[in-house]
């Protein structure tokens, strides 16, 4: 802490207040290396650099050769001169390729502060708009042409960027990916082919400006925030704790797992041959935590099913990165951890006699370690074997010696392989492929590994297009359009020929998935080709960036402080939950079931407690048919303490896990049931391989009012029979059926408000967000609390009663919540006051605190209120209603309670 603090002091006297320039001036740290610099004239920032991408669209990591030179790898050498005078400033590049192999392409990027250049106005010879305040819920770019300049500012009151020569060039708003930034890109070469050995390319840029140009936006602070103070308080919720809840999952039970059978397809859903459905509320269980001591397996179970958890995803069964299934230290051949083999089967026993379910990953972090795949560097080994897999025998083949020895080595303790066991209610071929980055990663042959060359030869020269062609002659001269076809045709002929192998030679009974997280309508077609779809979707994971490289900032370690940036805002706020909650539901794809596998609203984003009641509300109206939190748990169970509320682990996370007890109530019992009406969203077959992205507004607007399927109009896809709307993605609703839209949007539970959110039905009742200054109403509840109070309060009816007739009621309560520790630096805007940016300074793992909240309920009725532990244990009664019929008391405090216990009293 004394070196950060060191670091801050020297940081705080040094900056944070911008000094105003008359003139434009130049900003070049001395601790750079990238080549990046600014210009800055009074509060108004311009960053530049030059930026060369490999075949994988990574950056060529640039070093300082001297003064005005640098070197891109061992590829491009390159200088720059900046001149400024005055109102004007002049800048040229110079590039010389040493290394033509491994470069695709070169821009330059001109980074613009959000936070100062917002809504003023942008114009090109074909194009004028003003540079939004708030990130689109659609595309990031806001604009791309071939031009020579453009212009920002009002009037004659302007800034002019031109360059020498004409350029393609893009802007974006980078806020889509947690960048505080719009950026403009000028591309001086895009296509491996424009770069030759010994060829220079010159460019040069010249700004100039009015002399009244101003931002006129205040001055802006960089402070160290240390939130957690005395008046917080620690939590835990009792894992090892054998006590049945009040909120008891019994009923939802139907042990042991597999009594049924094995899980059959029907339609969209899963379901039993005797006609039973299987509706999966669960969590991931992830890497060392597969394999809990067998002492801890039946805790390990107690507590799941105290949380409501009916099944578990097991994720990283095959990583690297720690003691997996697989002993990647041995280099001759593919090996094992028996030992972990062992509590793996001995774990899976214990989850099947209580009644739990379970699905996995034929493939999720297998790597190719072996001697025989000496020629795969770190990324093809991992990410980019999804894609090899497509077309080599060889990798095949490695990875089915897996699969043979995961499904088909007989569990001891059940007697059964998991290839036998009904318990087994799905396997998904691949976790998340990704395939439309495919054409970044091969943007020519030569981009495939050597050895296996021949391989993609072969599968492109029997390809025969369908929709792009005609089809050119070699692969390095084929449209983006027909890459697209291409790599979704070799993913659909490998995961036919995937699920034939698992069925026939391996004799898998359950559902089986392709793969997951699709990215672009061109991964549509071949994640349908499993019996049923799955998803995953985030918000607020952080983002590792560069603090100070858009800063004139010195420290005393020469070096840039590297923090984790957080979001601006929680996502109940102005509708920020329009990025996960659209793209966790556009993935659902035709008339089949489908899986949330993966979602979380991770830690440290302190206001996140709001994460599993927005994901209840969609799978409950959507009627989906499994939601998995990732993740419950990555680290062994004997020291869970010490990593139990890390950024994606939710073990004892106070914002995550009280949450889960009201929503896993919601979801088991079907107290928000699915929407009346449905839209099929018609996915023309061209536009699969042409669009590179969805639209997210379709799906933003109607989530929580019409059941919604993503449906590619392409061979062997099962739509929706008889949709109430057929629509096109850049369709809206409300332009082609207002009266439909508003008429169920009437019917919706849900009331979406500009800080906080309503639910008002029959069996659940909700509040969350900014709570403070104003009565909420909903149902026999109302909730008052003081400004700017943060947290959740929702209702469960536990009888399945509507509430106001309900014999008793559960009321769960959860506040903001950090690790003890936990500290950030925020950038707040001088004048207003206002949190412009956050990064995390210190991430804790462990220790969960709570923040103190304060409010009053009202409930309408004759109750008795007991006070519950977070363990679900009734404890004392504190009050009951009074001759008025409604009983009243006062929330939070010194010593809080996060959950009460409501009983009918007899009249």
């Amino acid at each position: 802490m004394k070196k950060t603090n060191r670091i801050l002091s020297v940081l705080t006297a040094g900056l944070f207040c911008l000094p105003a320039y008359a003139d434009w001036k130049t900003v070049f740290p001395e601790n750079t290396t990238s080549g990046a610099f600014l210009l800055r004239q009074e509060e108004q920032l311009l960053n530049f650099q030059l930026v060369f991408r490999n075949e994988k669209y990574q950056t060529i990591p640039v070093k300082k050769t001297d003064e005005n030179h640098y070197s891109a790898g061992n590829q491009i050498l390159f200088s720059q001169k900046i001149l400024t005078e005055k109102k004007q400033a002049a800048i040229e590049w110079s590039y010389t390729c040493q290394k033509s192999e491994g470069v695709a392409s070169a821009y330059i990027s001109c980074k613009l502060p959000c936070s100062e250049w917002r809504g003023k106005r942008f114009s090109t010879s074909g194009a004028e708009f003003l540079l939004p305040s708030k990130p689109s819920a659609k595309a990031p770019r806001l604009w791309r042409g071939g031009e020579k300049e453009f212009l920002l500012g009002e009037g004659d009151s302007r800034l002019k960027l031109k360059w020498s020569r004409k350029c393609y060039a893009e802007l974006y708003d980078l806020r889509v990916w947690n960048s505080p930034n719009y950026e403009l890109r000028i591309y001086l070469a895009g296509q491996a082919a424009d770069f030759q050995n010994g060829k220079t390319v010159s460019i040069s840029l010249d700004l100039s400006s009015s002399p009244d140009f101003s931002l006129k936006e205040g001055a802006t602070t960089l402070k160290e925030v240390h939130p957690i103070t005395e008046e917080w308080t620690p939590f835990s919720i009792g894992w090892e704790e054998k006590a049945v809840p009040v909120w008891d999952f019994s009923r939802y039970y139907d042990a042991p797992a597999g009594k049924h059978g094995f899980v059959q397809v029907a339609g969209p859903v899963f379901q039993f041959a005797n006609g039973k459905r299987l509706r999966m509320w669960g969590v991931n269980v992830a890497s060392s935590a597969n394999f809990p001591k067998k002492e801890d397996a039946a805790k390990v179970v107690g507590y799941l099913k105290r949380i409501g958890v009916n099944a578990i995803r097991f994720a990283h069964l095959d990583s690297t990165w720690y003691k997996s299934l697989i002993n990647y230290q041995n280099k001759e051949k593919l090996d094992w951890h028996e030992d972990n083999f062992d509590k793996f089967f001995y774990f899976l026993n214990e989850l099947k006699k209580a009644g739990i379910y379970y699905i996995l990953d034929g493939r999720h972090g297998f790597e190719f370690m072996t001697n025989e795949f000496r020629f795969l560097d770190r990324f093809w080994r991992n990410r980019g074997c999804n894609l090899l897999l497509y077309f080599s025998p060889l990798m095949q083949a490695h990875h089915k010696k897996y699969l043979r020895k995961l499904l088909l080595t007989r569990n001891p303790y059940t007697g059964l392989s998991l290839a036998e066991d009904p318990a087994l209610a799905g396997i998904q071929m691949l976790n998340e492929t990704f395939l439309i980055r495919n054409g970044d990663y091969v943007k020519t042959q030569s981009s495939i590994p050597s050895p296996l060359q021949e391989d993609f030869l072969k599968a492109w020269n029997s390809w025969t297009p369908a929709v792009t062609g005609p089809k050119a002659r070699r692969y390095d001269d084929a449209s983006i359009p027909q890459r697209r076809e291409f790599f979704s045709s070799l993913e659909r002929r490998y995961f036919r020929e995937m699920y034939r192998y698992y069925r026939e030679d391996i004799g898998i009974k359950c559902p089986i998935a392709a793969t997951s997280c699709y990215i672009g309508f061109s991964a549509l077609p071949s994640a349908a080709e499993g019996d049923y779809t799955e998803g995953h979707s985030y918000y607020s994971l952080p983002k590792d960036e560069d603090l100070l490289s858009d800063e004139n900032i010195q420290i005393e370690t020469n070096k840039k402080l590297r923090l984790s940036r957080l979001p601006d805002s929680p996502g109940y706020q102005d509708n920020n939950f329009l990025r996960w909650l659209p793209f966790s539901l556009q993935q659902r794809i035709g008339y089949q079931p489908y899986i949330m596998g993966e979602w979380n609203h991770v830690h440290p984003f302190p206001e996140r407690f709001d994460g599993p009641l927005w994901m209840t509300l969609l799978s409950n109206l959507q009627d989906f048919d499994g939601m998995f939190l990732f993740t419950i748990a990555h680290s062994p169970w004997e020291t869970i303490r010490e990593r139990n509320c890390d950024i994606l682990i939710s073990f004892e996370d106070p914002s995550t896990i009280i949450n889960m007890i009201p929503a896993a109530l919601v979801w088991h019992g079907r107290q928000l049931p699915p929407a009346q009406k449905s839209i099929e969203v018609r996915i023309p077959q061209k536009e699969i391989f042409e669009k590179e992205s969805e639209s997210y507004m379709l799906y933003g607007e109607n989530m929580f009012t019409f059941r919604m399927y993503n449906c590619p109009d392409s061979p062997g896809m099962r739509h929706l029979p008889k949709a109430d709307q057929i629509l096109k993605p850049e369709e809206r609703l409300k332009n082609v059926n207002a009266r439909m839209q508003k008429a169920e949007e009437a019917k919706s539970p849900i009331r979406i408000h500009e800080s906080h959110v309503v639910v008002d039905s029959p069996r659940f009742v909700s509040f969350f967000g900014n709570l403070g200054g104003k009565k909420l109403d909903a149902g026999i509840f109302s909730l008052t609390a003081p400004e700017g109070e943060e947290y959740s309060l929702s209702a469960n009816s536990l009888d399945q009663s509507d509430l106001k007739h309900s014999g008793r009621i559960l009321i769960s309560i959860c506040p903001v919540s950090l690790a003890q520790g936990s500290s950030f630096m925020e950038r707040v805007d001088n004048t207003s006051g206002k949190r412009l940016a956050r990064w995390m300074l210190h991430r804790r793992r462990n220790h969960p605190m709570v923040k103190p909240f304060q409010g009053e309920v009202a409930v309408k009725g004759n109750w008795k209120v007991y006070e519950v532990s977070n363990a679900g244990t009734r404890g004392k009664q504190i009050l009951q209603s009074d001759s008025s019929g409604q009983v009243n008391w006062k929330i939070g405090g010194r010593n809080p309670v996060f959950f009460y216990l409501l009983e009918r009293m007899e009249k």
